[in-house]
């Protein structure tokens, strides 16, 4: 039997997002096309009553990063970034570390509410949104002054994205003429220079903080250029990574950098690595054609789906994980040594029976060198999401079940925490959908009871989840009732 959902999980991101640099802690939001909350929102009513487990104190790991959606956030050090649609409005407001709501009432931030990305640069949050074919910026710094909004570009289509940097932030977008388009803007928004044009119609970006990354195709060539964030964008003069291969039209391609590498995953071709100066260092040849460009999923009215193959790239110390859907409903990885060019054994089967769903239902977290798997999935009958771990070694845990059905379950949201990772599932019980939270080890293994934390009607709430360091700030936007949140324990103990 399989099993298959059409609402929201998790890793809608890689589709509602590009695939981002995952360094130490992720920090996950899930943007989905659901109903736009135009009410206020209500507080979680937490309905376990057990007690709560204390945290050891911990800084706030991993890297700036962008979040696209309705509802749209950002980490910092000092604590959190939310921003949501309210009276068709967008609103923000900011949390402190221990989910107090800084800004009461929220503060508004354009007259209108769209598509979103949030990003959290060296001096501030940048909050972007597109207002038809306008994309618009407006920063507010860490104590909560919002700055003058900028229209940043007149010409969007589609393709939204945003790395930080440094030195301000990097906008990258389709224009209506169907052309890639990247824009160096400041910290506070206001755009740098020139909007710099290319003649296909897509670009890749990614950030290591100091330099921007920003790939396209040039003829028969895909090229590169390595960007100092500090300094005037110049796509001028770029590196030919190699020649352009596309099995199909619009190949999958995920870029990240780990340590002084740059790694390029392109599906249906080959994983490559390049060193600071963009220079090749070769293929990893034992990765050569194993990612396919496009696989068969099981599509729930008995026709087969096929899609393009997603890819994630995932740091585990100076190591590296590499993560794939494949036919059949497998969900595939490998460990792989940029210094050394090799992969680290074999790929492995994560799993033979990732459930169906019309969007990519399995996610990746890391800590240090350790990673965590999470899916949803079928066995026998029932329905679970499951759990494993994987070691810079290429040592894959034996799965565990994070809870199991009869009924139908799907991963909304994992983050990393100090004690390995929190999820978070829908699941059908009593004749409506509830929301469920539960720790996990690094090493994949459940930890304590499942935690209900809200019930739902639909079961398409939209989540955004993020780690301070010591809790989990969870929001979701709720289908005629508005935004609410939750301050969750690494155990999944709501709290308060």
């Amino acid at each position: 039997m399989r099993s298959w959902n059409a609402a929201c999980t998790l890793n809608t991101l890689m589709r509602c997002l590009k695939p981002l640099p995952w360094f130490g802690l992720l920090v996950l939001f899930v943007g989905c096309n659901g109903p736009t909350p135009t009410t206020p929102g209500s507080t979680v009513l937490p309905l376990s009553t057990s007690e709560a487990v204390p945290l050891d104190a911990t800084e706030v790991i991993g890297p700036a990063y962008a979040a696209t959606g309705i509802i749209a956030g950002a980490n910092s050090p000092s604590g959190y970034l939310l921003s949501w649609c309210q009276d068709n409005q967008r609103v923000a407001a900011r949390y402190s570390r221990d989910g107090s709501q800084l800004d009461a009432p929220p503060q508004l931030v354009f007259e209108t509410c769209s598509w979103s990305q949030v990003a959290f640069g060296d001096s501030g949050y940048l909050i972007a949104q597109d207002d038809g074919s306008v994309l618009q910026a407006r920063p507010m710094s860490t104590d909560g002054s919002l700055g003058n909004a900028q229209s940043v570009a007149f010409d969007f289509k589609t393709e939204f994205q945003l790395v930080s940097g440094t030195a301000g932030f990097l906008l990258g977008y389709t224009t209506l003429s169907d052309r890639f388009a990247v824009r160096h803007l400041a910290s506070d928004g206001l755009p740098l220079d020139r909007t710099l044009v290319g003649d296909d119609d897509r670009a890749w970006l990614a950030s290591n903080g100091s330099d921007y990354l920003v790939a396209w195709r040039s003829g028969d060539q895909l090229v590169a250029k390595r960007c100092p964030a500090d300094q005037e964008l110049d796509l001028a003069a770029a590196t030919e990574l190699g020649p352009w291969v596309a099995p199909i039209p619009k190949p999958q391609i995920a870029l990240a950098f780990i340590g002084n590498r740059l790694v390029l995953s392109r599906a249906g071709y080959r994983v490559e690595l390049f060193d600071s100066s963009l220079s090749p260092l070769g293929p990893i040849e034992e990765l050569t054609g194993v990612i396919p460009a496009e696989h068969v999923e099981y599509d729930p009215f008995g026709v087969n789906d096929t899609r393009a193959t997603v890819q994630t790239i995932t740091a585990l110390g100076d190591r590296a994980l590499l993560a794939w859907a494949d036919a059949d409903s497998s969900l595939k990885a490998v460990i792989f040594d940029p210094v050394l060019g090799k992969s680290v054994g074999a790929p492995i089967t994560v799993t033979e029976s990732r459930g169906f769903s019309w969007r990519v239902n399995w996610t990746v977290t890391s800590a240090d060198e350790q990673s965590l798997i999470v899916w949803d999935g079928w066995s026998g009958e029932k329905a679970r999401v499951w759990t494993t771990g994987i070691d810079s070694s290429g040592q894959l845990d034996e799965a565990q079940p994070l809870l199991e059905g009869p009924n139908q379950q799907f991963i909304q949201a994992a983050v990393a925490t100090n004690r390995g990772a929190l999820a978070t599932w829908m699941e059908w019980r009593d004749g409506s959908y509830q929301a469920f939270a539960r720790g996990v080890s690094p090493a994949g293994e459940p930890q304590g009871e499942s935690h209900e934390v809200f019930a739902s009607t639909t079961g398409k709430e939209e989540p955004f989840m993020a780690w301070s360091g010591t809790q989990a700030l969870a929001v979701w936007s709720k289908a005629g009732v508005g935004t609410s949140w939750q301050l969750l324990e690494a155990s999944g103990q709501p709290v308060g």
